[in-house]
């Protein structure tokens, strides 16, 4: 019995080959993009993981407040399960490039071959070579090519400290003799700093013999066992954790018996020896890869339900209509004895096997270029070599069962109906739906404007409810997903413009030399102003604090104005939305709006800040302002001094510049870096172009997407219209009859698809908004809100391109449409 069934299934399939692909079309483009995107996240994890183990990224970091001794050193080497130990130092200094004053993290670099477990955190050498002797480094390879500096050239440090520079390191010269990279830092951010700007710009690493100190500042571990595992599953910790309390109970005894002996040599000793052991959830590079990978995992359980709710509904539709067609089949199965579950096997497994073809077809596919995309779109901000594609087939298998499963759901429903009715009512053509009227036929003045093929296209139209929802239903799904891909690309776009331009109104920042004296900074200020190329300029304190609330804790950047007269015309503070300047005059401070909703916090609500230089208060937030990058405080210079008892430091100059022209720039830059008053500057034309070039790469991802819209929208519309010609095949070969020419039969059905996918699309657009908003919101970076906007152009092109993909469709089916035989299709089925 079955064996007949599948080979008149297969000869369904070759009878009816566009029906069937359309099913295969609609479930190889919603594996693909469901699989695509959620293998993406194992990828990356995956990439990053090997990348760690290559290069024996450290399992365990160990700080001690006064440093490791070799007896140190030994007694963690004896610790059951540390595989590797690499004792070593490092510093934050500070040096000058292209005028601006940067802060570098300076590691010591071991010679060792690849092989020695001691070799922790490995570099990778991207060009040059290593140092060989004092006074030579290697550097960060990325920001060696967004510099001027080249290998060959001399770099001066500076420790930032009034401590003479030679009692941390040889030398303060150090050549640039190669790049490197490090899964160390993964991340383009670096971390923050005690000193200069308190960011940690760039990293360098100099020979080990370079530092002059007793002890070693830091030691880094790696675990037997632990690169077994990948680093970001439960399994990891579950090997390094038992180690870390080992090595913080060695701590403990090791910190008492260091305290005794140097108390012995020196006496009483200004802070008490503690040991602090850190696994890698402790190191940013880690956690904000390992973050990025879980927003695509969000990212991932929202996109692909579009997809198959669209391919369910194709399915229904399809198969409804090819069950339609087949009645008498049917009733003719019924009759000679067949089961139900027999006869529908026929049409399931029609539908199985064209989802499980395109399921194999669209895991393959979509576990190969989507993972790539992504991992490619993300490496603007993160430094890993390659991309490690893996074959996942416990998400490929359960992918094709669920597009099987809503597939063959799908079909049962539309099989049931027809298989409860008797065989006599099966062998007989169904009844034709009753006519009734339309709305619009209820209002005469405007129904006695139509044509007749106006009256017959709005019959036709709102008549036939299940194709009416459908059509508008999976164009809607299109036309959101085209519309927040779009959206995705405004918002991100116009960070950087609206941050540079709308918010920060000036052109350049500078800093003055530390420890100088009010009056010599206002002497400076004047200097500055007598500039022809600087229009204005205003003195601000700057400086690094801390925020808590509510179990929160973010690093932020505290602003104070030397006059808030025209502080309006360097910096907007408003709330997003609205052109309301917010008064700085109040009591009180006021939060980026990031920061804020990072924090749960808003207007009224108390927060405890810390100024960076050891004093906590209290403080009510008066406002919350529109900022896209950074986590930012600003206040008068009144309710700092009220706080904290202190008067305000001026640190900073902003200032307008009267042509922002690169050659103008070059030229104010080297005369007032030629001022001993002013330590670094930086134009932030150069700032946002940078932004604008880190986020460029993310437009691949929305590319990706408004493809896979597309595809959607094509074979969505293909499969209703051809749906459509088939349920109306006498009723088009009738009007042909009449002597209706080919263009006009094809404007006759293409009349309908046009004005259903405009209605789908504009009701698309509002779901893409609500769609844009949910990705703006899990997408976002750790420091920067993105944008919640969506230009005018990108609602226009949201529904041109649905509706370019209808025109295509039609263009398609038009050939279909000439083909019609006019009198084999009005012979009556009896």
């Amino acid at each position: 019995m079955v064996s007949p069934f599948f080979k008149h299934a297969l000869r369904e399939m070759k009878a009816t080959f566009g029906k069937f692909f359309s099913i295969f079309s609609i479930v190889a483009i919603g594996v693909a993009f469901f699989s695509g995107v959620k293998a993406a996240v194992p990828v990356m994890e995956h990439s990053a993981d090997v990348y760690y183990d290559d290069y024996h990224l450290m399992d365990l970091r160990l700080l001690s407040t006064l440093g490791f001794d070799q007896d140190d050193i030994q007694a963690i080497r004896e610790v059951t399960g540390v595989e590797g130990v690499f004792a070593t130092h490092s510093m934050d200094v500070l040096t000058t490039v292209d005028n601006e004053q940067l802060v570098l993290k300076v590691h010591g670099l071991p010679i060792a071959s690849n092989d020695d477990k001691d070799y922790v955190n490995q570099v990778r050498l991207i060009d040059g070579r290593l140092p060989e002797q004092s006074g030579e480094c290697v550097i960060e390879e990325n920001k060696l090519r967004a510099s001027k500096l080249r290998i060959g050239d001399t770099i001066t440090l500076d420790t930032g400290s009034t401590s003479p520079e030679h009692t941390s390191l040889k030398t303060k010269e150090y050549t640039i003799v190669g790049t490197i990279q490090t899964p160390y830092y993964l991340s383009y951010e670096k971390g923050s700093s005690a000193i200069g700007s308190g960011k940690v710009d760039h990293y360098m690493m100099i020979p080990q013999s370079d530092f002059i100190a007793p002890s070693y500042s830091e030691v880094f571990v790696t675990v037997a066992g632990a690169k077994v595992p990948n680093s970001y599953d439960d399994a990891y910790f579950g090997i390094v954790d038992p180690v870390k309390e080992d090595l913080e109970t060695l701590g403990e005894v090791r910190s008492q018996i260091r305290q005794e002996k140097l108390e012995n040599l020196v006496g009483t000793l200004p802070q008490e020896s503690k040991w602090y052991v850190l696994n890698r959830k402790s190191h940013y590079s880690y956690m904000d890869y390992g973050s990025a990978a879980q927003r695509m995992e969000a990212i991932s359980r929202v996109f692909p339900v579009f997809f198959f709710l669209v391919a369910a509904l194709v399915c229904l539709t399809t198969m409804t209509r090819m069950v339609d067609e087949q009645r008498l089949f049917i009733g003719t199965m019924k009759a000679l004895g067949y089961s139900g579950f027999k006869i529908a096997m026929k049409f399931i497994m029609y539908a199985a096997i064209a989802s499980i073809a395109g399921g194999i077809v669209g895991s393959l596919l979509g576990m190969w270029i989507f993972p790539v995309i992504i991992f490619h779109a993300w490496a603007i901000l993160y430094q890993i070599p390659s991309v490690q594609l893996q074959f996942q087939p416990m998400l490929a298998f359960s992918t094709i069962a669920i597009a099987v499963c809503i597939t063959t759901l799908s079909t049962i429903g539309a099989c049931y109906k027809e298989l409860l009715s008797t065989p006599s009512m099966l062998m007989r053509p169904k009844a034709p739906k009753a006519g009734k009227k339309i709305l619009m036929e209820r209002i005469p003045y405007v129904w006695s404007h139509f044509s007749f093929l106006q009256k017959v296209t709005a019959r036709n139209i709102f008549r036939y409810k299940k194709r009416f929802l459908m059509t508008v239903i999976g164009i809607s799904g299109c036309s959101a997903l085209l519309l927040a891909g779009f959206g995705i690309r405004d918002s991100i776009s116009q960070v950087a413009t609206k941050q540079y331009g709308e918010i920060l109104k000036y052109d350049m920042s500078m800093q003055y030399t530390p420890n100088l004296i009010e009056q010599d900074k206002e002497s400076a200020l004047q200097r500055l102003l007598a500039y022809s190329e600087i229009s204005q300029a205003i003195s601000v304190m700057q400086q690094n604090g801390t925020i808590y609330a509510k179990d929160e804790e973010v690093a932020v950047s505290i602003t104070i104005p030397s006059s808030l007269s025209s502080f309006s015309e360097f910096v907007s503070l408003k709330k997003r939305g609205s052109n309301e300047i917010l008064d700085l005059n109040q009591q009180g401070i006021f939060l980026s709006e990031k920061l804020a909703r990072d924090m749960n916090v808003s207007v009224g609500d108390s927060v405890v800040l810390d100024n960076g230089n050891g004093k906590k208060q209290e403080a009510l937030i008066s406002g919350i302002f529109e900022f896209y990058i950074g986590h930012m405080v600003y206040m008068n210079s009144e309710t700092y001094t009220s706080l904290f008892q202190e008067d305000i430091a001026i640190t900073n100059v902003y200032a307008k510049l009267s042509s922002i022209q690169e050659n103008t720039q070059q030229v104010l830059g080297g005369k007032i870096m030629a001022d001993d008053a002013i330590s670094s500057l930086s134009f932030y034309t150069d700032v946002a172009k940078g932004f604008q070039d880190t986020i460029a790469s993310l437009d691949m991802i929305v590319v990706v997407l408004i493809i896979s819209a597309g595809l959607l929208a094509f074979v969505v519309l293909y499969n209703l219209t051809n749906v459509n010609i088939s349920e109306r095949i006498r009723e088009i070969a009738t009007i042909k009859v009449l002597g209706f020419y080919d263009p006009e039969v094809s404007a006759y059905v293409s009349r309908e698809n046009i004005i259903l996918t405009f209605i789908g699309a504009l009701i698309g657009l509002g779901l893409g908004i609500a769609l844009h908003r949910f990705i703006m919101t899990i997408a976002e970076l750790d420091a920067v809100m993105f944008g919640r906007n969506i230009e005018p152009l990108s609602y226009l092109l949201a529904i041109s391109i649905t509706m370019v993909f209808a025109i295509l469709v039609n263009i398609v089916v038009f050939r279909k449409l000439k083909k019609i035989p006019m009198v084999e299709s009005l012979k009556s089925v009896e």
